[in-house]
Parts: structure tokens; C-alpha cells; sequence
């Protein structure tokens, strides 16, 4: 999961002006399955060599350079160090201050040496950041995640209807695969168990049209508030009738179409921000 600075790191950051400030952006890196040799922990050894050479061209002592760059080497050979393939690093070094920061944003490859530290590219990945919301659909486990373009956490919101059946009142789900176990044997039968399919498919999208209906009454005073774009994610089908009972402003167009029942929150993260950007939103 990202890190990144606090407003009361970032003024710290801002206000930081003294010389030999080292600043390394480095963007993610392929996975390898490498352990402590992945390309990411590579790639911070590289970059903190790079920065010697130039604190040493610059006339600093090898004392203070070894200084600056200690916190930093460190993190090489540290569990602290997430070589996350998904994201890239950001580090800021001087023997009076040090932070170090992981997002999944697009980074320059950077060494950068000066009085205080280079952080617009910082900036422009925070300042470009979006806030919005993901409905995750299903029959039984409806979800809700909030998220941005680097975090994402599932809400628990009160009275909300997740479950169809339980939301319905009804006994149990209809059953598409029970109207196919018999294979038909002529044409009258053929046309029977047709009719006897579409119909269970037909009850299953009127159930889940009052089922989203619900939701999106629930939702509308929480949607309102927030006044964030509204991501619909779950299998192709269910989509297109949320959309129809949908009444919230906030609804993007498109979707994160799939099965995400199992999926990772960061996986959901990654695909709506995608979405979002498709749309114009941030």
C-alpha cells in the first residue's frame, strides 16, 4: 500500500533549504521473484551510488557524504525497504533530515542534489489526486470501497442492503441451471424448457432491478454528501441493471466489468483509477 507525506511532512519538506539536500524518484519496477536482489532494492543501490559520486563532485567530505546517505543505505537491506512492483519511490536525504515514500504514481528517473529538495513531481502526483467511490455488485455480497489514486478501504455503512435475498425477503435465489438438467427430446419440449429459462432469467433481473433500486435509495443521501465519482464494478450482466435504477449523478460511465469477489482491494484500486482518468474525473 502507498505511503505518502503528511501535510505537516510536506511543509517540513517545503521549508527545508539547506545545501546538499538529495532527492531520488525512481518509478516501479517488473517483478522478479529475486528476494533481496529485486530490481527495485537494484535500483535504490544504483541510484544512491549515483548521488555519491555527485555529493563527492561537488567538493562534500566523504564523511558527511557517507552521513547523508546512511538512512538511505539502510533501507537496501531493511524489511522497512517494500520493493512493491507496483510502485515506485521517492527519497528524501540530508544528514538533518530523511524521509522516504512508496505510490503507485508515474515517477521520473531522478538524482537530484541542491539546496532543499526537489518535490515537484511529488506535488503533481498529490495534486492530481481524485477521490471517488466503487459499488461492487453482487447477489449476496454487495460492497462499497472508497479510494483515490493511491489508497483503498471497503466501507462499512450503516443499513445498507448487501444480500438480495435477505434485502427481498425471499427464500432463494432463482436458479438459471435447474431449468437445463434435462437435455430436451423433441420440439414441444424444446420450446418449453426455452420459455422456462427465459423466465428464470427474466424473475432474476426483475429481483435484482428492486434489489438495486434499494441500494440506490440507501445510497442517495451518502452519494449526495460525498460528491464523489461512483465506479460500478461486477460481473457484465449486473451493470446495465444498476444503471437503469440508478438515479445518483455521481454514476461514471463504463465499469470494472468481472467476478471481484476475490480480488484484491489494490487490483480494485488500480482499475478504477484507470476508469477515472479514462473519464476525465481527475
Amino acid at each position: 500500500m502507498a505511503r505518502l507525506p503528511t501535510s505537516d511532512e510536506l511543509r517540513d519538506l517545503e521549508a527545508f533549504a539547506k545545501p546538499y539536500c538529495v532527492t531520488v524518484y525512481a518509478p516501479a519496477t517488473e517483478p522478479s521473484g529475486m528476494g533481496r536482489d529485486n530490481p527495485s532494492r537494484i535500483e535504490l543501490k544504483n541510484l544512491l551510488d549515483q548521488a555519491e559520486a555527485e555529493l563527492l563532485g561537488e567538493g562534500v567530505p566523504p564523511h558527511d557524504v557517507r552521513k547523508t546517505l546512511r538512512q538511505a543505505r539502510e533501507l537496501i537491506s531493511s524489511q522497512e525497504f517494500r520493493p512493491l512492483h507496483d510502485e515506485g519511490f521517492v527519497l528524501f536525504a540530508h544528514p538533518d533530515m530523511f524521509r522516504f515514500y512508496h505510490f503507485p504514481a508515474e515517477l521520473p528517473h531522478l538524482v537530484s542534489i541542491g539546496s532543499g529538495f526537489q518535490l515537484g513531481p511529488l506535488q503533481d502526483a498529490i495534486r492530481d489526486n481524485q477521490p471517488y467511490l466503487v459499488l461492487a455488485l453482487s447477489h449476496k455480497h454487495v460492497r462499497m470501497f472508497e479510494g483515490d489514486r493511491f489508497h483503498i478501504r471497503q466501507l462499512r455503512l450503516k443499513n445498507f442492503p448487501a444480500d438480495m435475498k435477505e434485502s427481498l425477503g425471499i427464500d432463494e435465489y432463482p436458479n438459471t441451471a435447474d431449468a437445463r438438467r434435462s437435455p430436451p427430446t423433441g420440439g414441444h419440449q424444446t420450446a418449453e424448457i426455452t420459455h422456462t429459462e427465459y423466465s428464470v432469467s427474466q424473475t432474476d433481473k426483475e429481483m435484482l432491478f428492486l434489489f438495486f433500486r434499494k441500494i440506490d435509495a440507501s445510497l442517495r443521501k451518502f452519494l449526495q454528501r460525498k460528491g464523489e465519482p461512483l465506479v460500478l464494478a461486477g460481473v457484465q450482466y449486473l451493470l446495465p441493471i444498476y444503471r437503469q435504477a440508478n438515479t445518483s449523478p455521481y454514476l461514471v460511465p463504463g465499469g470494472l466489468a468481472g467476478n471481484l469477489e476475490h480480488v484484491r482491494p489494490d487490483s480494485i484500486r488500480q482499475r478504477a483509477w484507470q476508469l477515472i482518468t479514462k473519464n476525465g474525473e481527475a
